[in-house]
């Protein structure tokens, strides 16, 4: 099988200018630096808008954390001020804070996902759809089966865990809570275990959509 592989040789390395080189080798020892001996890659990030919104609709269903939400509150509505969010984010952070949204949930989730072609559309339709309608309380009709949610062996971790929580929050909202088994709740629990500094496998959205769908 060897004589299949086409190897093709390595373009010449440019001829850069010496600060170029100090620059890239800051970069590689800031990085490596940055790397515990777990392997994790230690640090801050900004904060994200999606994940904010639902930090803070969870905070305020298990009315927990007044300074934490305090805060998001503060992030999301400098965020609206902006009024550079796109319609999906506008219509969630106006949804958890109560305030007037441009566009309905429907109508927000088709504007933000127009011309969006990929082999995900559908399901990163159904992602926004549950997760907005679960924020704001529209009811949002998608004409979904249980079916819809399944994922199999070869998903990743946690794909099968959103793809859970998506579904419990889609059923649940339509009070069809007999098509929610125990093994869709198995998969929720796994975020409930010990350990990755109280979010599972740093996985901030998953968890948090676990965390919504057991609520």
């Amino acid at each position: 099988t060897s004589s299949l592989v086409n190897v093709r040789p390595l373009p010449p390395r440019p001829n850069l200018p010496g600060p170029v080189y100090i620059a890239r080798d800051t970069l590689a020892n800031r990085v490596l630096d940055s790397i515990g001996p777990n392997g994790a890659i230690l640090g801050d990030c900004e904060s994200r808008v999606l994940e904010s919104a639902l930090a803070l609709c969870l905070m305020q269903r298990l009315d927990v954390h007044p300074s934490a939400r305090q805060r998001a509150t503060g992030y999301l509505r400098g965020q609206l001020l902006t009024g550079e969010l796109d319609s999906f984010h506008q219509a969630l952070s106006a949804s958890v804070l109560g305030t007037e949204t441009r566009l309905g949930a429907a109508a927000a989730i088709d504007a933000y996902l127009e011309g969006f072609e990929h082999f995900t559309s559908s399901r990163k339709r159904v992602f926004f759809t549950v997760v907005l309608a679960s924020v704001s309380g529209e009811l949002i009709e998608l004409e979904l089966r249980p079916g819809d949610f399944d994922t199999g062996a070869e998903h990743q971790s946690w794909v099968v865990v959103m793809m859970a929580a998506l579904k419990v929050l889609y059923f649940a909202r339509r009070g069809q809570l007999d098509v929610i088994d125990q093994a869709d709740i198995d998969k929720l629990l796994v975020t409930t275990a010990s350990g990755g500094h109280g979010t599972w496998e740093q996985y901030l959205l998953a968890h948090l959509l676990a965390l919504l769908a057991l609520d």
